[in-house]
Formats: C-alpha cells, structure tokens, sequence
C-alpha cells in the first residue's frame, strides 16, 4: 500500500512565505535589543519522499527560531502555516474539488501531502504534551487533536481502499470529504472552496497570546518528552505481536514518533559517529531498511559540518547529540515493521479480524527482539538524558 505519497516542492511554504517570517523574526529581535543571526541560503526541496521531506524541508527554518521565549511558538506557526500551504495547494490545484464525489475528493487527499503534514504536526504536539502553562498545553492538545483528526480521516480511507472494502471506503471517504473539506456536512472543515483554513488561522491567532517557556526550559522540557516517547516504547506490552492493529502497528507508531517529533524540533536534536558517539552496538540489523529511513527522518548531522573530524561533538553546546547509528537504528526498524504490516494488513482487513497471521507474526517477534537487544533504545535514553 502507497503510505504516503511523493510531495512536490510547490507544497513548501514559498519564498515570500518564508522572507515574511524571516522579517518578523529580525524585527522581534532588533525590538529585543538582540543582534540579529545573519540568514543562510534556503536550499531547494524536491524529490524527497513522505513525511520526512516536510520535516527535513522545515529544519533549516525552525532551527533559526528568533526570540528566546518564542521558541515553540515559531516551532508550531511553522508548521500550521506549512499545513495551511498545503491544503490551500491542493483547493488551487483542484478548483472543482468541492463538486466531485467522496470517493474522488479522498483520492485526491491520499495523493496530496496532506496526512505527512498533518504527521509533522501532530509529532510536535506529542512532544509538547503535559506543556506546564495550561493555556498553551489546552492549545497544543487542541492542534493536536486536529492533525490526528487529518491523518486519521486519510489514513482509514486508504486502507479501506486498499483492501477494497467497497462499503467501509464509501463510509471513510464520506467522513473525510465532510471532515477536511467540510463537503456533505453542515459544519466547517480545514479549508473551504474560497482557500479559508478558520481552524489553523485559530491556532495561529491564539500562539501570539500564551504565555510559554523560555528557550533554556523548553529545550530541556523537549528533550524529556524524546526520552519519555523511547522509554514508553520499553515499557509497554506488545504481546508477542499477536494483533496487527494492537501490537505490530502500535509498537511502529509509537517508536514513529521518536523521529516525527525529533525532526519537528529542528536542531534541538543532532547525530554524529566522531569520539563517544562513536557506534558501540554489537551488530546493526537494519542497516539495509534504515536507508530509507534516514531519507524520512534524517537529523542534522555534525559530522558533516565540521571541517575537522577530531572536533568532539560533545563540546558543541547548541544541540542535544546521539549515535549515528543508534538512531539508524531506531528508523530501520520503523521501516522494517512497515514493510511487514503492509505485506499482511490487507489480508487482515479482509477477514474481519486483528489476528497476525502466524508467519508475520514470528516473523515481527524477531524484527522486535533484535532492536530491543541491540542496545539502540537504552543508549539513545541515556545520551539524551546526559543533555537536561
């Protein structure tokens, strides 16, 4: 099954989208007293795959973030309006869309980058889950609540497509023609036929008036949440794989989330193989799946950025370091767990049930022991641990 499908560059926000933000960002700072960073060439975006895309094409401007105490509030306007740029992309690029049928409108959908925006999204709000002022942790569960809204209206569409389920897709692409474009349903949705996003316009009002943390306290609040998503992998239950739904796809959406939310941060979190970050795992079982991985969910990497390779990351106090291949670790086995699901979960769909069938399930068994014994999990909790 097509996860998600290829994003364009016209779906990044524009040039003058981002010299906007860049400008308001320079004011603030000028306002502040600060001496403004100088701006570095926005680098092109195209033909990169999936949610990673959004993620990586959004790093470079969410890593420049201006006021210390609009950290999080430039993290999530970034990304609001990166959604917004979207939905308003495809309206444009469908003007008849409003008038076409369910089932077209939820085609149109699945092809479009709407979910792996909304993904982007939501990864940020799990981060920012339990924020401690009420105002901005009632608003991040709001934005929150709606990205999964998104993602999830797309996601059981395609998946009943997929399967050709004819009655439960007829059911789903009602439901997300009505719930993201608001056709067939007396209520808004995300975007209406004249482009208007009321919801994301909301949320973006509401960031200038919360009060937030300021960026010392966010970052190390950030940084624990990564810790916690990682450990509540360790913690939880996955009964030997024996549900798709329950276990298989649970164990892969929650360790997702790891580098959905890690990418959104834009720098807070950085890789690198040089001095103690040097790969210590004894075997690397997914090497082969986590190039793809890296392509989604790649982070910056300081090895790349320095001219001297004996220079110890360690003492670069701007980002939070992990192993290279740790990390590569962690994507491949998202992407292998991917690779099994989408091998069984039309079959499953199909005969009604939940149950693995007993070949994927084994098979799932020890994709999910090799990662848990390589040490990846337990080293990347500690080495992000080491930063707050």
């Amino acid at each position: 099954m097509v996860y998600l499908q290829q994003l364009s560059a016209e779906y990044v926000l524009n040039p003058l989208e981002i010299k906007e933000m860049q400008v308001k960002q320079q004011q603030r700072l000028s306002e502040s007293g600060q001496k403004p960073k100088k701006e570095g060439p926005m680098k092109k975006v195209s033909g990169l795959q999936k949610i990673g895309v959004v993620l990586v094409s959004l790093a470079g401007i969410v890593s420049q973030s201006a006021l210390a105490d609009t950290v999080s509030q430039e993290r999530f306007s970034t990304l609001l309006r990166q959604n917004i740029a979207v939905l308003q992309s495809v309206v444009k690029k469908n003007p008849d869309l409003f008038d076409k049928s369910p089932e077209k409108i939820g085609e149109i959908a699945v092809k479009s980058s709407i979910r792996g925006t909304a993904f982007g999204l939501q990864g940020l709000a799990r981060v920012y889950a339990g924020y401690p002022k009420k105002e901005a942790n009632e608003l991040f569960e709001d934005i929150d609540k709606s990205a999964k809204q998104i993602e999830d209206l797309i996601g059981t569409f395609e998946k009943y497509a997929s399967a050709k389920k004819k009655d439960d897709m007829e059911k789903a692409a009602k439901s997300l023609a009505a719930g993201i474009f608001g056709v067939g349903s007396k209520e808004d949705g995300f975007i209406d036929k004249n482009g208007d996003t009321s919801v994301f316009d909301k949320y973006l009002r509401e960031l200038e008036k919360v009060e937030l943390l300021s960026a010392s306290k966010d970052r190390e609040f950030a940084l624990k949440a990564l810790a916690k998503i990682l450990q509540d992998v360790k913690d939880k239950d996955y009964h030997e794989m024996s549900r798709l739904e329950r276990d298989l796809h649970e164990f892969r959406r929650n360790v997702r989330w790891f580098p959905i939310g890690a990418s959104a941060l834009g720098g807070v979190l950085e890789t690198s193989d040089i001095g103690k970050f040097q790969c210590d795992l004894k075997k690397q079982n997914f090497a082969k799946e986590a190039e793809a991985g890296l392509a989604k969910f790649r982070l910056d990497n300081f090895n790349n950025k320095v001219d001297d390779l004996d220079q110890d990351p360690a003492d670069e106090p701007k980002a939070c370091f992990v192993s290279e291949c740790s990390y590569a670790e962690l994507v491949g086995v998202v992407q292998a767990f991917g690779d099994i699901k989408d091998g069984i979960e039309n079959k499953v769909i199909n005969a009604g049930g939940d149950d693995t069938p007993k070949k994927a399930q084994v098979k799932a068994n020890k994709v999910y022991e090799s990662f848990m014994k390589s040490g990846a999990l337990d080293g990347l909790i500690k080495q992000i641990e080491k930063c707050y």
